[in-house]
């Protein structure tokens, strides 16, 4: 293997910042995705992913939204608790804490009016972009609401069966995907949710399953549009209209 484990080449698009001994870079995420790494999402240090050099946090290129601090307070957060012998979750764990800091420290700096921290259930915007065969609601939200009124790591998509605040047969996608991703997202959390419902597979298996066809997807050994027409989608609906 080369320096970035099967990556054929360097997702590193520029250098963020440096920080200590660490040096923070903004990487295609797309590209890891397409060559072997589906899971990555967001972020990465060389704690959590073999193919990350060390002394390197990478955070995935944005579409929409402006959360690199807000990623990256995660990052710093989970490497401090690496770095005091924390076994996985826990710093993990701290990392989420770190993030829901600084971004209810950044809400209360808004004016009261513009604050989505503490607005209540419910305070994410959505619109709905259909419904498939089986009566699963497809919505695309807002994933900074999403992040902070609910769940730091929500990150792409989701879908009722694995995320408690999502209302019942509804699948959410994150409007921070890139328009080149959002099929390759639908597949996976339309597929994984299948699983779950129809075979009562535990999340960790449906989630290896959906991965394992996200990447064929990606790999284009499946036709991504025919997928989602077999898992209920009417493909003529447009995911992105801009």
């Amino acid at each position: 293997m080369g320096k970035f484990g099967v990556l054929p080449g360097d997702p590193r698009l520029s250098v963020y910042l440096r920080i200590g001994k660490w040096i923070v870079y903004i990487v295609d995420g797309e590209y890891i995705r397409n060559h072997g790494y589906v899971d990555f999402m967001a972020a990465g240090n060389w704690y959590t992913h073999s193919y990350i050099p060390q002394g390197e946090i990478w955070l995935d290129k944005e579409y929409r939204h402006d959360e690199y601090h807000f990623t990256l307070e995660n990052e710093l957060g989970e490497i401090k608790g690496w770095e005091r012998g924390l076994k996985f979750a826990q710093a993990e764990e701290a990392g989420d804490q770190a993030e829901n800091k600084m971004r209810i420290k950044a809400q209360m700096k808004e004016p009261r009016s513009e604050r989505k921290f503490g607005q209540g259930q419910g305070f994410v915007r959505s619109r709905l972009l259909g419904t498939t065969r089986y009566g699963v609601k497809v919505k695309e939200v807002n994933g900074d609401d999403v992040r902070t009124n609910y769940d730091n790591e929500y990150i792409g998509g989701g879908h009722d069966r694995v995320y408690r605040y999502i209302p019942k047969n509804e699948v959410w996608l994150d409007d921070d995907l890139l328009p080149t991703e959002v099929y390759y997202t639908l597949v996976h959390e339309l597929y994984e949710r299948f699983l779950m419902v129809t075979q009562n597979l535990p999340y960790l298996k449906a989630h290896e399953h959906a991965n394992r066809l996200e990447t064929e997807c990606r790999h284009g050994y499946i036709d991504v549009m025919q997928t989602l027409d077999q898992l209920g989608w009417d493909t003529t609906i447009p995911l992105r209209n801009w």
